[in-house]
């Protein structure tokens, strides 16, 4: 998938056209704003409203060369559920994505009022009054992602559909267990959730791995 997310602008591309220039894409689409929101998910394991909630001012670096330069990037104050709240790191491709969302998009749909992240595009009329990308856009972000990804890979083993945010926050829970040894302490500090048994199922080994670990055996 991750693959897939470098390749997203011809993805966006008008029907009929081979070359990608910023003529060429969907007035609507914005591709880095997309890659850069999957890369965050997945370094992360925010929950979509946490997501859309986060203010540029968060990020320990906020301007695309601070962001390329830094060998470590945290994002501070994150808001979960029950009013906790939790700092996490953003991983090398997330920083990169982000650097390139700030230096190429994020500007085209931010007003002198702007705060937020991740930001709607100025030209969709139902957008909220300070731009803020809605959790129903991420839902429809991770879907468009996902049957794009499929349609590349005609194995059934390796599609993701229906792809969800919730999806990335499992995938990052998963590899933090792999990483950490199962530290239960860093899985709640960085997943912003006290439930043991919460942990326990968001860092079992999907159904594809699972079945991987029973093929080495």
């Amino acid at each position: 998938m991750k693959n897939l997310l470098d390749w997203l602008p011809r993805f966006h591309q008008r029907k009929g056209r081979r070359r990608t220039t910023a003529g060429d894409i969907h007035r609507h689409s914005r591709p880095l704003r997309d890659r850069a929101i999957v890369h965050l998910l997945l370094s992360t394991g925010l929950r979509r409203e946490e997501l859309v909630r986060l203010e540029l001012t968060q990020l320990s670096a906020t301007t695309p060369a601070g962001l390329r330069a830094a060998k470590q990037v945290k994002v501070t104050g994150g808001r979960g559920k029950g009013g906790t709240q939790r700092n996490v790191f953003l991983s090398a491709d997330a920083r990169t994505a982000l650097a390139d969302y700030l230096h190429d998009e994020r500007f085209i749909d931010a007003g002198p009022a702007a705060t937020a992240l991740f930001l709607s595009a100025a030209s969709i009329g139902s957008r909220r009054p300070d731009g803020r990308t809605s959790p129903r856009s991420i839902n429809t972000i991770c879907e468009q992602i996902g049957r794009w990804h499929d349609a590349e890979h005609t194995d059934t083993a390796r599609q993701l559909s229906p792809l969800r945010p919730h999806d990335l926050r499992r995938t990052f829970a998963f590899n933090l267990a792999q990483q950490t040894g199962a530290d239960a302490y860093e899985l709640q500090r960085r997943l912003g959730h006290a439930s043991q048994r919460y942990i326990d199922r968001s860092t079992n080994p999907p159904e594809r791995i699972a079945a991987g670990y029973v093929e080495e055996l």
